[in-house]
């Protein structure tokens, strides 16, 4: 009886050291994580480092600085490259005026400069492959958007009511011009689609009322509804020049068709080249 209990005594102390052991690497390694995701901050910007040794750039520190004015986005801080700028991060912040993205940018995540209304330019360098849902909607003052060739996602809304936008080039790479993109942009008058776009969604020139001429190139082989706008909204008058004719199989002549007389008053001329 003795030596039972003996050894239940030792088995008992085996399994708590065991338990003790297990409960120190978990915690170790709770604090391993704690220390790795800790955020790095400077004068002006906060950030998160990432798994892949780069950083987020997550939160404004000071949002009156005079740095913001003629912002240019960090590409570094202390030795890792900023690869992605967070939700939100700039939304509603009114003092950008000029503002760059440079090259290690790959992502700008959703809402990212939402509503930010003092912005009057946008310089991107090659390097930037996503541009996140409403990301730059309402940035009302501005009147120019290139997008350069290493861009591939462009967005849900992405430029969505920027109400004083007249122009847009949307780069080599991009291959879908997503749902409501340019949604209510009333000054737009001038687009060129990238040789790379495959499909134009909903409602992505929807109440553009000031374009009037919009060339379809060869590589775009689906479009839903491009000038679909919500009720309220004023037609869009614009004349569709296609550089190819439609799809004549499964009835996608006709959807083609409507789908360019959707919202659309404007004409829809088959074979066209650029002029």
């Amino acid at each position: 009886m003795l030596l039972i209990k003996k050894m239940a005594l030792c088995i008992l102390s085996f399994i708590i050291i065991i338990l003790m052991s297990s409960c120190n690497v978990f915690s170790s390694t709770n604090e391993k994580k704690e220390e790795e995701t800790k955020t790095i901050k400077d004068d002006t910007f906060e950030y998160m480092p990432l798994e892949d040794n780069t950083l987020k750039l997550q939160a404004i520190i000071k949002s009156d600085s005079d740095k913001l004015i003629n912002l240019s986005i960090p590409n570094e801080y202390d030795g890792k490259k900023v690869t992605v700028i967070a939700s939100n991060t700039f939304e509603k912040c009114s003092n950008i005026k000029q503002l760059t993205i440079p090259s290690n940018i790959k992502i700008i995540n959703s809402m990212a400069f939402f509503h930010c209304d003092g912005i009057e330019t946008i310089k991107f360098d090659e390097g930037i492959e996503t541009i996140g849902d409403f990301a730059f909607s309402e940035c009302n003052s501005l009147k120019k958007v290139a997008l350069p060739d290493s861009l591939i996602h462009l967005n849900d809304s992405a430029f969505e009511k920027c109400s004083d936008l007249e122009e847009v080039v949307v780069g080599s790479n991009v291959d879908t011009i997503s749902d409501d993109c340019f949604y209510e942009c009333e000054k737009l008058s001038k687009i060129s689609i990238g040789k790379s776009v495959y499909s134009i969604e909903l409602g992505a020139f929807g109440a553009c009322i000031s374009l009037k001429e919009l060339f379809i190139p060869n590589n775009v082989k689906e479009i839903s509804g491009l000038f679909f706008a919500k009720e309220g909204k004023k037609e869009v008058n614009c004349t569709v020049k296609c550089e190819r004719d439609p799809i004549k199989k499964n009835n996608y002549e006709e959807m083609w068709i409507q789908d360019f007389n959707e919202n659309n008053k404007g004409d829809v001329l088959y074979n066209q080249t650029i002029e």
